[in-house]
């Protein structure tokens, strides 16, 4: 069998690919290979999981971008509104998708809003990354300060041109490295040249923004894709904070003790504000995350919990899900309702994923059942109103089954590939799991009444979010 066949066949799932990183990392010490000061492996690890198991990124498709007409526009405003900022504690990178919410007829970042009213003093800077949510930033609750067309385009503008030699060898290294392990060119030299040289020159462009911001914090989701502006901050002493958006993904957060050494030059966050005590414990159990992770609760929990449950009629089994094995999940979901033929009072809402836009795979499939219902992402009923009112969650592999969990609402496995990310909710009693449409079935019509006792709930989501954060952003 060859090298890469054998890869393959061991990075068939999610843990595997990241035990396979883990290993890799270590044994050719991929850390060691640096620019700038910072270690350019970080930039590569959590693709290098992607690519391990066989998936491509989704390009940014015409459907979800902006397009090229409209960044002019864009850019002339950045200019504008970087330029006369004045100077603000705190600098918050979003995404356009954050606005999943509406209440009180605003729409909602769920993962900042209301923190960033009762801050007040902040620059809040918007990735433009689905063209679906755009409309929302026209009555937002907190608008966004800036996009980030212009810092991207001056860094796509700043990494064209010759690579300079220190970057060719670093890539040529890490390259290198990385073949004569997986046995295939799982990362071309010309692109790690090419991402090398765009982290170094966007860190550089973060820099002069945060030079005339002047903040105390960054406050982001997703650091492990915002590496330039946590490497900008960290080299002007401006502290960085991470907030939960989804599970602890191991490709993104499963550093081991090897890297400790590394730590100061490695663009990663300083705090880690995690939902609770199960997360905090999640992050800490390979060595590497020490004090970073801190446990606040989340926002939009606290927001949810504090509504009364709408209960419909009948059973109402919420769908949500992830752009993975669509059309394995709509099959899934065709065949229970086929062997369900007889309960007209099931219902079923499918709602989509916030980095999907293509709704027709489950249409084709479930769009003329009368019992279905499809929600696009961006559109109302939100994912947590939804949640609520729910007799039953399902899906593979989601944040999702641990926020029904934290609602009160019962969540089933499906027993897909990725699946085993979420294996100890199942493993704790607090989620059912299903390998079939029968399994299915069996569950919603005989599963009695599932509670969970409060500190359960609380060990994944702890109370009072706001407060929690506040007092841990102090400056």
């Amino acid at each position: 069998m060859s090298n890469d066949l054998e890869v393959r066949a061991r990075a068939s799932t999610i843990r595997q690919a990241d035990e396979l990183v883990r290993a890799i990392e270590t044994r050719r010490n991929l850390l060691q290979y640096e620019m700038g000061g910072w270690c350019v492996w970080p930039i590569f690890r959590v693709e290098t999981e992607i690519r391990l198991l066989g998936k491509v990124p989704p390009p940014g498709g015409a459907g979800r971008r902006v397009q090229v007409r409209e960044r002019l526009g864009r850019v002339l405003a950045d200019v504008r509104s970087i330029a006369m900022a004045p100077p603000a504690t705190y600098c918050v990178i979003g995404y356009a998708s954050n606005r999943s919410e509406r209440r009180q007829g605003r729409a909602v970042d769920i993962f900042f809003d209301p923190l960033l009213s009762t801050l007040g003093d902040f620059f809040k800077i918007e990735h433009l990354d689905n063209r679906a949510f755009l409309s929302a930033a026209d009555d937002a609750w907190t608008p966004a300060d800036a996009s980030s067309t212009l810092l991207n385009m001056l860094a796509a503008v700043a990494a064209q041109g010759p690579v300079p030699r220190r970057t060719r060898q670093v890539a040529a290294e890490l390259s290198s490295a990385l073949r004569s392990e997986v046995g295939f060119d799982i990362f071309p030299v010309a692109e790690v040249e090419r991402r090398i040289l765009r982290f170094a020159r966007a860190s550089r462009i973060y820099e002069a923004v945060f030079d005339r911001l002047n903040p105390r914090f960054l406050l982001l989701v997703a650091a492990y894709g915002e590496h330039a502006a946590v490497a900008a901050a960290k080299r002007r002493g401006i502290t960085v904070v991470e907030f939960q958006h989804g599970l602890i993904d191991d490709a993104a957060y499963s550093w081991t003790e090897y890297a400790t050494p590394f730590r100061s030059r490695m663009p990663v966050p300083d705090r880690i504000f995690v939902y609770g005590e199960h997360w905090r414990e999640q992050l800490r159990r390979r060595g590497f995350w020490k004090e970073e992770p801190r446990v606040v609760g989340s926002l939009r929990i606290d927001h949810h919990r504090s509504l009364a449950s709408e209960h419909a009629e009948g059973c109402t089994l919420v769908i949500t899900t992830q752009g993975l094995e669509q059309e394995r999940l709509a099959r899934f979901v065709g065949e229970t309702l086929t062997l369900a033929e007889d309960w007209q009072d099931l219902r079923v809402v499918l709602k989509l994923h916030h980095a999907e836009s293509d709704i027709s795979v489950y249409q084709n499939v479930l769009g003329r059942d009368q019992r279905v219902q499809l929600v696009p992402n961006s559109a109302e009923p939100s994912t947590f109103d939804l949640l609520r009112r729910a007799s039953f969650h399902l899906s593979i592999s989601s944040t999702c089954h641990y926020e029904a969990v934290g609602l009160g609402t019962p969540t089933v496995v499906l027993e897909l590939p990725g699946s085993e990310m979420v294996s100890d909710l199942v493993e704790r009693g607090f989620a059912y799991s299903a390998k079939s449409p029968h399994d299915v079935l069996h569950i919603l019509r005989s599963a009695g009444s599932r509670t969970i006792d409060e500190t359960a709930r609380g060990r994944l989501f702890a109370p009072n979010a706001l407060e929690n954060i506040i007092r841990e952003l102090r400056p």
